[in-house]
């Protein structure tokens, strides 16, 4: 449920910053993040390089999505100059930054989490 709200909020804000059709990212985002999230809850392991190659496959896939809805689809000319300069180093930029972002969170959380104790407890017997 958290991960559907968080990607309704962010695809939301994308579309409004973006200017482009309402919901659209919406839509993309909910299915990328419940995926994330289930992908790292029943199969992963949160860290750096599994947050960094599925940050790269979804956001090449959303690259794609946006490529083709708002360009190929139209039959626009050179069409594929704006694929190779814009949405390849869009891609790019956004799978390198993963890693930074995710170990100054994972530094953030470090830092705030309480300390767990683990301590091995004797079981007590109330037998009398």
């Amino acid at each position: 449920m958290t991960a559907t709200i968080t990607g309704i909020l962010s695809g939301l804000l994308m579309d409004i910053s973006f200017d482009k059709t309402f919901g659209y990212n919406a839509i993309i985002l909910i299915g990328c993040c419940v995926f994330t999230s289930l992908l790292f809850n029943h199969l992963l392991r949160p860290n750096v390089i599994n947050a960094f190659l599925v940050c790269a496959v979804l956001a090449f896939i959303h690259g794609i999505l946006d490529y083709l809805f708002y360009y190929a689809i139209w039959g626009y000319e050179n069409v594929s100059k704006i694929f190779f300069s814009y949405t390849i180093i869009s891609w790019i930029y956004t799978s390198i930054s993963t890693i930074f972002i995710y170990l100054l969170i994972n530094l953030i959380h470090s830092k705030f989490q309480p300390r767990r104790i683990h301590s091995i407890e004797e079981p007590i017997d109330n037998e009398d």
